[in-house]
């Protein structure tokens, strides 16, 4: 029999999620083990345990340092299990000391493990959902009362922010869905967040909103919330975050229109989500199994690590679409804090773009800036102190000439290499044509892909099948707040009309059927408005403004003019009704965000975006566009999960990044220990 201590904060007030934080100490003692729950345990009884767990709530007091500090002098460990913000001191103090940290994790493949705090170990546990029978002995042994304030309502949408602010950033969705379908939105705050009752209130909600967009990327509360509301049967639709990746197959990620929808909609969408999720989590409320997983730690407490300076990652950004994929995975780098970023941008996308420049000033990322001719020769930049390199588009075509060359020349040195891919089209993996075939290969010996492997066209070759790791795409955000203002007065109804970059793919068939059908489609619905959209590096509609007739309810817009130029595709669509678009990353964005989208085939074979409408005819155009939205959804559904594994990627990137590099820098520092030892 063991013996455990779960330091607890004194006076501790905890919210639903947090009590999860004793459910472990619970299964222990129900395994028969002694354990001991405390706010202010006996010294000895502190160290004279097998394992010692302190359970915080913020930065740590005086108490904590000090019971650190006792078991440190006896040689023994403490696991920290953090519910909210530890300082950088309090984790530093605790490294020192040799304490390990429980990292909360949800097993599979896209699961994101924590930041690694330098020094200090991790121990990775099962993340535990709230439940009743545990959440009722929890409060006893916290001393508080059952009692509830809480009652649930009819039909609800029930919100948990982490700020109220929060909220802000979905108000159009949620306004939009609570116009039409009806309910009572329940906004749960700190004090409602404690209350015992509110297990009942989330069972039988309609969709359960986690927003937790300030939280840090080691904060556990977002999957905490996330669990325990699919356990009490109800779906999730949650900001991302790095605690959410290993649950993204079981809520709705950052698609706020399109989650809020579809659980509207169809109940039995509802139904499916809560039973895939129970039938996952359920195995997880075994008291044995998570005793025997707490008693591993307290025989083999993990070993801490040594500290050391973060390894520099050198990041090309070179052509327009590059920042749409790298923006998110850099700031996802830059929230862990693993790695030392070393931006580097081309002269030549400076000028073409400013709102890259811009971007990145927004966000606080310095850059260096280098003659586009330079980086292709590998004249520049110098690799010397940099670990790896990252780009977001390495072929060996012309046009990705720089980064094919950057991450070459880093490969060649032994660096680690790695890529994304750019887009639902992309050469070398899911398309080719006449000018980009089989012969497409990447430098970079990772190639991070959106959805699984089984994806990729048939002809892509073995070399290429062995560098990619399935990871999601990175571009997805929440839709604005409010409507993007489309400078062309009140219109009932909005379509998007999404013109794509590579139009070198285009027969004159394809041009003349798609401008003309688009001309009879506002012709016949003058009060709809038809704003057309070209790609801000290809802009063929606005270099031959001729091809299209000029209407009042037809309007091509300038990328380049400085009133579009801030607007990227996403961002469009969530202010429109409905989205046309040639083939394109257009499809999948209108499809996250709950749109209903058809693709302009015409004489293209497009097996890639089935089962979206293909529009081959001017009466495929007006079936389309006189349907009722509801049946789109589903159809949005079965190819989102065809074409893109769920959630954002870009903590996944970021995490395998950062590992990839640390084991790098661990491998230099053993070579230099052995080269020293040979030296003497």
């Amino acid at each position: 029999m063991a013996k455990l201590v779960w330091k607890i904060p004194q006076g501790w007030r905890p919210d639903l999620a947090a009590r999860t934080a004793l459910y472990p100490a619970l299964y222990l003692g129900w395994t028969g083990h002694e354990v001991i729950i405390s706010g202010d345990p006996a010294p000895e009884a502190w160290t004279s345990a097998d394992l010692r767990v302190l359970v915080s709530d913020g930065p740590l007091g005086e108490d904590d340092r000090a019971l650190i500090e006792r078991a440190g002098r006896r040689g023994a460990a403490v696991v920290l299990a953090p519910q909210a913000d530890l300082l950088q001191a309090d984790l530093a103090f605790a490294a020192e000391r040799g304490c390990a940290i429980a990292a909360w994790r949800d097993p599979g493949p896209l699961a994101t493990p924590p930041p690694l705090a330098p020094g200090l170990a991790r121990l990775d546990v099962t993340g535990l959902p709230g439940r009743l029978a545990e959440d009722r002995l929890a409060l006893a042994e916290l001393g508080l009362p059952e009692s509830s304030a809480l009652a649930p309502a009819g039909r609800r949408i029930v919100a948990i922010p982490d700020r109220p602010e929060s909220l802000q950033r979905i108000a159009r969705a949620l306004q939009r869905r609570l116009a039409e379908g009806g309910g009572e939105l329940v906004v749960i705050g700190q004090e409602e967040a404690r209350d015992p009752g509110l297990l009942k209130l989330l069972q039988g909600a309609e969709s359960v909103l986690c927003l937790f967009p300030h939280a840090r990327p080691d904060d556990p509360r977002p999957a905490q919330w996330a669990r325990t509301a699919l356990f009490a049967s109800a779906p999730v639709i949650a900001a991302s975050h790095p605690s959410l990746d290993g649950l993204a197959h079981l809520c709705v990620l950052d698609d706020w229109e399109r989650g809020l929808e579809l659980y509207a909609r169809f109940p039995a969408e509802r139904l499916k989500a809560a039973a895939v999720a129970q039938a996952e989590l359920a195995g997880r409320i075994d008291p044995a199994r998570i005793a025997g997983e707490w008693l591993a730690a307290a025989s083999a407490p993990p070993r801490t690590r040594r500290r050391t300076d973060p390894p520099a990652l050198m990041v090309l950004i070179d052509i327009h679409q590059d920042l749409d994929v790298l923006l998110p995975v850099l700031l996802a780098l830059k929230g862990r804090g693993e790695v030392r970023l070393k931006l580097v941008l081309s002269q030549y996308l400076i000028a073409e773009s400013p709102r890259i420049v811009a971007a990145l000033a927004a966000h606080g990322l310095d850059f260096a800036a280098h003659p586009r001719e330079a980086i292709r020769s590998g004249a520049e930049p110098s690799l010397r102190g940099v670990d790896g390199v990252l780009c977001a588009a390495d072929t060996n075509t012309r046009a990705h000439k720089a980064g094919h060359t950057l991450v070459g020349r880093a490969r060649a040195e032994g660096r680690p290499t790695f890529t994304l891919q750019h887009g639902l089209e992309n050469i070398g993996l899911t398309y080719k044509d006449h000018l980009h075939g089989e012969e497409i290969r990447f430098a970079a010996e990772t190639v991070f892909i959106w959805g699984s492997p089984e994806g990729l066209a048939p002809w892509v070759p073995e070399e290429t099948r062995a560098k990619v790791v399935p990871a999601g795409s990175p571009k997805a955000a929440p839709a604005p707040a409010a409507a993007i203002d489309l400078h062309q007065g009140h219109w009932p109804r909005v379509i998007g009309v999404f013109e794509n970059l590579h139009w070198h793919r285009f027969s004159e068939f394809y041009l003349e059927r798609v401008l003309q059908d688009l001309e009879l489609a506002a012709e016949a619905r003058p009060d709809t408005l038809f704003l057309v959209k070209p790609h801000h590096a290809g802009r063929w509609l606005s270099r031959n403004p001729d091809r299209l007739k000029s209407r009042p309810n037809l309007v091509v817009v300038d990328p380049t003019d400085s009133a579009w130029e801030p607007h990227t595709a996403p961002a469009l669509i969530a202010s429109v009704d409905a989205v046309l678009t040639t083939p394109s990353t257009v499809a999948l964005d209108a499809a996250r965000t709950g749109r209903p989208v058809a693709v302009l085939g015409y004489d293209l074979e497009l097996p890639l975006y089935d089962p979206l409408p293909i529009i081959r005819s001017a009466a495929d155009l007006a079936a389309f566009l006189d349907a009722p939205a509801m049946g789109a959804l589903l159809r949005n559904e079965a190819f989102l999960k065809r074409t893109a594994l769920p959630g954002r990627s870009d903590h996944r990137i970021a995490s395998r990044i950062a590992v990839a590099l640390a084991e790098r820098q661990g491998a230099k520092a053993r070579r230099g220990v052995r080269l020293w030892l040979t030296a003497r």
